[in-house]
């Protein structure tokens, strides 16, 4: 190869390749930036707060004072109204009911009337001692204690029926001042698993999306130096070329 071509050659590369730099540094594709928030977002609202834990790729969920306190005084609610429903179950024990006690109460009252009234009778009649006077005694007290006996058979039952009736209710009230507070824990749990899912994916497509960006802009630079250096290098090797080749003996 003559002289003059071969310098020509390196000189069109050394071109070449000076212009691909100088033009490289100066407007050369650079990898996108990571955005800041990847379409994750931090918010407050409704006493709840919700923060994404970049090193943990999860948000931390957070109530403030005030909600706290409403979800405590619905819990409390909740409570009273069981300790409530307990003392109405207090006086409907079986055996030792109010109920029990106030209708003993008027058979024994119907009893004393009727017994003292029969006595006074009999008295006034001049039986009183007599065989006839004992028997209608006997039988008078004979009556009140079936009536008696079957007030306390029925209201026993009553009794069973309306403790059974008040324990449901005490129970249900006393595990609603526990779900209440539960139900605040699972809808925390359940808001920052749905974010962070949300996040997560988000964070992922962003993720994706630099670097495909990059790729793309690295080939489209690639491409444009090529098209903007090659005109130049080969002007560059034309007239080195012809210096070299005019100025050889």
């Amino acid at each position: 190869m003559a002289l003059g071509t071969i310098a020509a050659a390196v000189a069109g590369g050394a071109a070449s390749a000076g212009a691909s730099a100088l033009i490289g540094s100066a407007f050369g594709p650079k990898a996108p930036k990571s955005s800041k928030t990847g379409g994750v977002t931090n918010f407050s609202a409704g006493g709840l707060t919700g923060r994404f834990d970049r090193k943990t790729s999860s948000y931390d969920i957070a109530s403030n004072t005030a909600r706290d306190e409403l979800v405590g005084r619905v819990s409390r609610t909740f409570g009273d109204q069981a300790n409530a429903i307990k003392g109405l179950r207090d006086r409907v024990t079986p055996g030792f009911s109010d109920l029990r006690k106030a209708r003993l109460g008027e058979i024994e009252n119907a009893r004393g009337a009727a017994i003292g009234n029969l006595r006074e009778n009999l008295s006034r009649r001049r039986v009183m001692g007599s065989s006839f006077a004992a028997d209608a005694l006997a039988r008078a007290e004979l009556e009140f204690a079936q009536e008696r006996d079957r007030v306390q058979s029925e209201t026993f039952l009553q009794e069973l029926a309306a403790t059974e009736a008040l324990l449901q209710q005490e129970f249900e009230a006393g595990r609603n001042e526990f779900s209440t507070k539960l139900g605040e824990l699972n809808l925390q749990a359940e808001l920052a698993a749905q974010l962070t899912s949300k996040a997560t994916a988000n964070l992922g497509r962003m993720a994706e999306l630099e670097t495909r960006l990059a790729a793309e802009s690295a080939a489209g630079f690639g491409k444009f130096v090529g098209d903007a250096v090659a005109p130049i290098g080969k002007a560059v090797t034309d007239r080195v070329g012809t210096w070299l080749n005019g100025g050889a003996t």
